[in-house]
């Protein structure tokens, strides 16, 4: 028979049948049915079966039967089966299963497994804030307020239609535009030419370019300009010494100015003044500036006060002669033994230096102070060109194109290349004919 009070210590084994009254502490070991009324504190392992109601505290290990009635708290730890009525607050971790029905706040974690549907209509209005990181997909609706700060990179998808009102502060730079990109020396100068594209192209501002920057005076990490520009010093690297050999037109503008340059214009390019600066760049195109002596792709929004003076006029012809007295005699009648023809017509040519240069011949005669060659610095022999490209090919050899006078005194005989029976282009002026 149980006693009739409780002792006051709990009994080391339990009793066949539980106590009429809880003792003032609960048994080491649990007794095989359920006390009556629960114990103040709960036992050390849950009983086999569920108390009739709820214990004050939730036990440590979750039942094996949820309890009829949610605990005021939740279980440390989740039970198997869901309880039949969610619970005033969420669970620390989630159940294995989802609720019937929603709690009232959301849980700290997510479920393992989705809720049965979802939700029947996205939200209704935009985030009072932007989230910290993009969504995968554009939002349906903008947000309330812009972002405080610009985002570090594009976005994957582009707006579709452009914003309502325009920033409240202009950009430093213009975000879009054309700019000029020149041949970085005569040697690229020669070789677009030859494969029929131009020298020169007016190119959006966000093309990929390298860059050759100049400057009047010798500054740290500038080297000495080619031949025909003794005062200049050239780079195509960054302040930190790389080479920068594909950027977009202002940041290589912005690179030029931090180092106290400037970007070199065509003609420097076009005179080999900037090959020094090499960086795998004397075949390719670069951001360059117009110059004093290259014209504007656009006219002026306002017209100037005063004419413009050009410091070369624009060369439309140009003077070809016979290469020798071998020429002259087969040639009837004598008066077309020097021509002027357009510059785009096709003639060979016959470049002059006065210094014995790579793959030049010793001249004629009369000449004992001159070199010749009719070949372009791929030796191959330039019997079929424009003016442009004939001077061109002069000038990237450090020369130039012969006068009538050289031709007709058999100084260039020597250069060969099967043109001396045929008319060349000299160098030799429209008004000295």
């Amino acid at each position: 028979m149980p006693s009739i009070h409780p002792s006051s210590e709990p009994s080391l084994k339990p009793s066949s049948i539980p106590s009429l009254s809880p003792s003032s502490y609960p048994s080491l070991v649990p007794s095989t049915i359920p006390t009556i009324n629960p114990t103040k504190a709960p036992t050390g392992s849950p009983t086999a079966s569920p108390t009739k109601a709820p214990t004050k505290a939730p036990t440590t290990s979750p039942t094996k039967a949820p309890t009829g009635s949610p605990t005021a708290s939740p279980t440390e730890s989740p039970t198997k089966a869901p309880t039949t009525s969610p619970t005033k607050a969420p669970t620390g971790s989630p159940t294995a299963s989802p609720t019937e029905s929603p709690t009232k706040a959301p849980t700290t974690s997510p479920t393992k497994a989705p809720t049965g549907s979802p939700t029947a209509s996205p939200t209704e209005s935009p985030t009072k804030a932007p989230t910290t990181s993009p969504t995968k997909a554009p939002t349906g609706s903008p947000t309330a307020s812009p972002t405080e700060a610009p985002s570090l990179v594009s976005s994957s998808f582009p707006s579709i239609y452009p914003s309502m009102f325009p920033s409240k502060n202009p950009t430093n730079v213009p975000t879009f535009g054309d700019a000029l990109v020149a041949c970085s020396s005569n040697k690229c100068a020669i070789a677009e030419v030859a494969e029929g594209r131009a020298t020169t192209e007016i190119v959006p501002v966000g093309s990929s370019h390298g860059v050759r920057c100049c400057t009047d005076s010798p500054l740290t990490g500038f080297v000495q300009a080619g031949g025909k520009c003794p005062n200049l010093w050239v780079t195509s690297r960054d302040a930190n010494g790389r080479c920068v050999r594909g950027t977009t037109y202002f940041a290589g503008l912005a690179i030029c100015e931090g180092l106290g340059a400037r970007l070199c214009t065509v003609q420097e390019n076009f005179n080999n003044c900037s090959k020094p600066a090499k960086c795998r760049l004397n075949n390719d195109k670069v951001w360059a500036a117009y110059g004093d002596d290259f014209p504007s792709t656009h006219p002026s929004q306002q017209p100037s006060q005063q004419p413009s003076l050009s410091l070369r006029p624009s060369i439309i012809k140009a003077v070809a002669s016979c290469s020798s007295t071998k020429c002259v005699n087969a040639i009837v009648p004598p008066d077309i033994v020097t021509e002027i023809v357009p510059v785009d017509s096709s003639y060979g040519i016959r470049c002059c230096a006065d210094s014995n240069l790579q793959g030049f011949l010793q001249a004629g005669v009369k000449c004992p102070g001159l070199w010749v060659t009719s070949r372009d610095n791929r030796g191959v022999c330039a019997r079929t060109k424009t003016y442009s490209e004939g001077k061109a090919i002069c000038e990237e050899h450090g020369a130039r194109l012969c006068t009538v006078q050289e031709n007709l005194d058999n100084c260039t005989k020597p250069a060969k290349c099967s043109l001396n029976i045929k008319k060349v282009w000299t160098s030799t002026l429209l008004s000295e004919v």
